[in-house]
């Protein structure tokens, strides 16, 4: 099961999907125990690009990174590095 945004705030254009309100997210930093930190939150707000910037003091190779949602913490987004 994918993430979809709140319908109740999205148009469809040309078969795909638009958000016209924002919403809010946030990168995840998990370690190799399993344990994550939050990073950084933006708000995304349509037709905006965001790029946020974090950092971490864990070695790149031992974690892996996720964007949740910012109102649920739902996995988004995951990738192991």
């Amino acid at each position: 099961m994918g993430y979809e945004p709140d319908p109740t705030c999205c148009r469809s254009l040309s078969g795909h999907r638009y958000c016209t309100t924002t919403e809010d997210y946030a990168l995840t930093v998990i370690d190799v125990s399993g344990v994550g930190a939050t990073v950084s939150t933006w708000t995304g707000s349509p037709g905006q690009t965001v790029r946020p910037t974090a950092t971490t003091s864990l070695p790149v190779d031992s974690i892996s990174v996720e964007v949740r949602a910012g109102d649920n913490d739902q996995v988004l987004l995951s990738t192991v590095l």
